[in-house]
This record gives C-alpha cells, structure tokens and sequence, in this order.
C-alpha cells in the first residue's frame, strides 16, 4: 500500500432513470463522489471500429449519496448516432425508458442502456480509489510511474516527479522530471513520457491513461498537480477518454482530462484569429 488507505467504496452502484431521451435521474448510492458521463460513439465514415470517435453529451460530477436529475442536450442528442458491439442507429427525438438500476465492479465503467433500438451510454468514474481498487493495468502504470520518480533529475526544487502513461495501442511509457539551472529549460514528467510514446508510436500516438506522482527528498509521496504546459501536451494527443490518475490530499485521484482541462488552446483556437 503506497498510501494510507481512505475510504471508498469498491463496488459503486448508481440509479440511473430514464424518462425520455433527454433526462436522466442519476442517484450516487457510495460514501465517494462520482463522474456521470453520457455520451455517443459515431463511426464516421465506415472507419475501423477502433478509430469509434466518443461524443459527450453531459458530465457531471455527484457528490456521495446525493440524487441529480441530468438535462440532455436535445439537438446533440437527436443528432447523434449511437454504437453498441458495432451496430449504429440514429436515436429519435423522444424515447421512452424503464427504469434500470446498474452496479459496477471496480471504479470506472459503462452502463448501458438499450430499448427500441436506441443505445445510450453511461460512463461511471469513482473519483478516489485505494491503491487495491485500481485495475491490474493502472496498477502497473502507477507502479512504473514510483520507479520513474527514483530517475528524476531535481537538484533545485527536491521534487522528484514520475509519470507513466498507456497509450491506445496498449503500450506503455514512463518518464521523470529534468530540472536546468535556467528553471525555463526544466522538463516535467509527463512531458518527458510522452515525448518517449511519440519516438516510439509516431505523430499518431493518442494517450489512454496517464499517472503522475511526485516524491519529496524524504521519498514520501506528495500532491502533485498538473502544469498549464503539460496539460496543453496532454490535450494535442489526448481522445474524449483519457484519464489522468493523481495524488490529490494524500488519495488516489481519477479524473477525465477533460475535465481537469476543458478549455484548451487548439487550433481551432488558432483558425479564430
């Protein structure tokens, strides 16, 4: 265990009620708070189901044992074309749903919602999770991430930042923090991660999972937050379901990048000026 544990609830339940396509009562039944995403998956084109683009609809954060009632985006929703094992359908203006009640084992996971031929999806993410509750491949890339931190080349500020991170090809990466003299030139961890995946997988490389941790010179792990540049380098090869996975107050922190960055500069930034 690489942190005290805290506590959590393994196995998250959530009520989630449909009463037509563009509502959802969502109810949060764990002491954690949760991530609720809906969204579509669209195959533009006839493309390889692995190149699926992810649409989101609606997120929202719920807090522990509280109940939210979730306003879908009509126009994306009657827009959007939704894909389940492969198969699309358009989903029409109005559906009427049962209610479904869903649990999910471990702290990340897909409901999903099928009736009359229209499939919605439900992402499910449990903010703060024990070391014991990540799954074998984020175990792994926290793990890699601790041995990268003992790399770190960090004479000034006596952090020691470790970064590792699964692209979607399945590989895997780590990297350490590089400090200069001229504070300007330093390299931060991930940075250091990604530019490795690139020299490996090319241009094309799309980041899955990314962990980040720091040490002190006491070798105790610490908060670590992400800087504005390394979000920016995420965000250029990130996809809609990439997470990050991060000490925030001493716990074990998931989160969507998206969410920690959801106003990047892109360039469509640049095409507006």
């Amino acid at each position: 265990m690489y942190l005290k544990k805290i506590k959590s609830t393994v196995i998250v339940s959530i009520l989630i009620t449909a009463l037509y396509a563009e509502k959802l009562n969502v109810r949060n039944n764990t002491d954690v708070s949760v991530i609720v995403t809906v969204r579509d998956k669209e195959n533009k084109n006839g493309v390889s189901p692995s190149l699926t683009i992810s649409h989101e609809i609606q997120s929202v954060v719920i807090q522990p044992n509280e109940e939210i009632t979730m306003i879908l985006d009509e126009k994306k929703f009657n827009n959007s074309i939704f894909s389940v094992q492969g198969t699309t359908m358009a989903a029409p203006p109005v559906v009427s749903r049962i209610s479904n009640e869903c649990s999910f084992s471990g702290y990340r996971n897909d409901a999903v919602f099928t009736q009359e031929g229209v499939t919605l999806i439900c992402s499910v993410t449990q903010e703060e999770v024990d070391y014991s509750a990540l799954n074998q491949p984020d175990k792994i890339l926290f793990d890699l991430a601790l041995q990268a931190c003992k790399k770190a080349y960090a004479p000034y500020s006596n952090f020691y930042d470790g970064a590792a991170l699964e692209t979607m090809q399945g590989n895997t990466f780590k990297g350490c923090s590089i400090e200069n003299t001229s504070y300007g030139a330093t390299n931060c961890a991930e940075r250091t991660a990604i530019f490795s995946a690139i020299a490996h997988e090319g241009a094309e490389m799309k980041i899955k999972t990314v962990v980040i941790l720091r040490k002190n010179k006491a070798e105790e792990i610490i908060d670590r937050h992400i800087c504005g540049i390394c979000c920016q380098v995420i965000n250029e090869f990130s996809t809609r379901e990439t997470s990050v996975i991060y000490i925030f107050k001493d716990k074990i922190t998931i989160k969507p990048f998206k969410n920690i960055f959801p106003e990047a500069f892109t360039q469509a930034t640049i095409s507006n000026h």
